[in-house]
């Protein structure tokens, strides 16, 4: 049964975001298979079964048609920052903001370790992900500050938070997912808070 939230989104935007999904599914298995940088913008094309033309209508380029996975992920973690508590700790905000992220990928592991591999083999896109994560930093900093609150104190927040997502993220897919990603999420957000004292 759709969500609330899903069922209020226009019928156009859903149908693209479904288009998207479907076009970042195709690519991923093909760019699995051959290596990103072997695949051509028209051979993804013929195989989605669209033109050039759309293709890029729905990705400006094609590293975004990989990392468009995450999209949604930044998304509905900042709509659960501003869903948290306005008393809440800001450190205690984002971890569960960013649980909330961690818990999307754990609902599709063998996706996300196939997504996290092409990355890996593939320095433009790695790039094009440390960009995204740029984006969610200022988004989740800029959500954080407040009258009362420091802007120096909120950067760095966010920055350690998306921090310990990323590591948290990479042992899960280096492991093939020995540990459930929420403990390591957890584990990683235990060990900034207390300093790594000790470690």
């Amino acid at each position: 049964m759709p969500s609330d939230a899903s069922s209020r989104e226009p019928v156009r935007a859903r149908a693209r975001r479904a288009v998207r999904a479907e076009i970042t599914a195709q690519a991923l298995a093909l760019f699995s298979e051959r290596g990103f940088d072997a695949v051509t913008a028209d051979e993804l094309a013929e195989a989605v079964g669209v033109s050039r033309r759309t293709l890029f209508r729905y990705f400006a380029t094609k590293e975004d048609i990989v990392v468009a996975a995450f999209d949604n992920l930044g998304d509905e973690a900042l709509a659960s920052l501003r869903q948290r508590p306005a008393e809440e700790a800001p450190w205690t905000a984002l971890h569960h903001a960013l649980g909330s992220a961690a818990a999307k990928l754990e609902e599709r592991p063998a996706t996300f370790f196939e997504l996290h591999e092409v990355i890996a083999k593939t320095p433009a896109l790695r790039r094009r992900l440390l960009e995204q994560r740029d984006g969610w930093r200022a988004a989740f900093a800029e959500e954080l500050a407040g009258p009362a609150r420091d802007e120096l104190a909120c950067e760095l927040l966010a920055t350690a938070a998306i921090g310990a997502f990323d590591v948290a993220t990479e042992m899960w897919a280096r492991t093939g997912g020995r540990r459930r990603l929420s403990r390591l999420l957890d584990d990683s957000f235990e060990l900034l808070d207390s300093g790594l004292a000790g470690h």
